[in-house]
């Protein structure tokens, strides 16, 4: 992969591992999105970055999910939040340069989904422009190497 050989992309990943107290070979590779008021869906689903399919895999579970906004929406009331509705319909607004961490697993049991943080991305309203952002998800165990051998 071109961005793991990048200077740039090295020493951001660095400070987000040093952000949640992690390694970088813990961390997936960096997953950029983009949402516009012209192609984003008008309704929106409810995510959970825990896969229970991935207790078995040598990585282990998505322990923590990273987000970082890489744009501002284009007007106040632009949509384009991100929406915890379990979390008494928490919203953060878009602002470039924010970055929000939660955990996707219980304190209690790290093998367990921890159900109040469902997220979801609400959907901007017309003339909102456009919300650019990037995921980063911190497995419990070498995600790096285990991605190599095609069993992450």
């Amino acid at each position: 992969d071109h961005c793991n050989s990048d200077g740039v992309y090295q020493r951001i990943m660095h400070r987000i591992s040093l952000l949640t107290n992690s390694t970088i070979s813990h961390l997936e590779s960096m997953e950029f999105i983009q949402f516009s008021s012209n192609t984003h869906r008008q309704t929106t689903t409810y995510q959970h970055n825990f896969e229970m399919n991935s207790l078995w895999k040598p990585a282990g579970p998505r322990v923590l999910t990273l987000f970082v906004f890489l744009s501002d929406t284009t007007s106040e009331g632009g949509g384009g939040e991100l929406g915890f509705p379990r979390l008494d319909w928490l919203r953060i607004r878009p602002k470039k340069g924010m970055v929000v961490l939660w955990p996707n697993v219980r304190n209690d049991n790290i093998l367990e989904s921890d159900p109040s943080t469902a997220f979801e991305h609400l959907p901007l309203k017309k003339g909102g422009g456009s919300v650019m952002g990037a995921y980063v998800h911190v497995r419990l165990h070498n995600w790096t190497d285990a991605s190599l051998r095609g069993c992450a």
